[in-house]
């Protein structure tokens, strides 16, 4: 970031102090959202872990929005350990249940999360000044971990 006055840095500051409370309102709505979880990704594989015994959940199971119950059930299944206890029919229900019951909740808290970070990413853009180039030359260099969009 440059200051246009090149003084004492007053407008540097007053930017900082914008773009810290932005990044604070931020954090805490991404907190509120994860329920104070590192990531939903990270909720997601803890409860597949401790309560399904899946160890590695894979792209599926980490990223479930494109599953409907019957499907995320398969998965599940798929990822268990083949020596482990086979879930039962009760087991079965309950599992496509729960999946019914709290996928719709995480998917919508996901695309919240997405929004407010897209949120910072045009606060940090225009406080760069970044120009449609500027962003093109990012964007086609980006790593792939990173959210289509930004």
């Amino acid at each position: 970031m440059l200051d246009p006055a090149c003084g004492s840095g007053a407008f540097l500051i007053a930017a900082f102090d914008a773009l810290a409370q932005e990044f604070d309102r931020a954090n805490r709505a991404l907190a509120e959202l994860r329920g104070q979880q590192a990531s939903l990704f990270d909720l997601t594989r803890t409860v597949l872990n401790e309560n399904l015994s899946v160890e590695t959940p894979g792209q599926a199971l980490g990223d479930f929005s494109n599953l409907g119950s019957d499907a995320f059930v398969l998965e599940v299944k798929k990822r268990r350990p083949k020596k482990g206890a086979a879930l039962s029919p009760a087991g079965l229900k309950a599992l496509r249940d729960l999946f019914e019951a709290e996928a719709p909740k995480i998917v919508e808290k996901r695309a919240r999360i997405l929004d407010l970070e897209r949120t910072i990413a045009a606060a940090v853009h225009e406080a760069y000044g970044l120009t449609a180039e500027d962003l093109e030359l990012l964007r086609s260099t980006q790593p792939p971990r990173m959210p289509p969009g930004w």
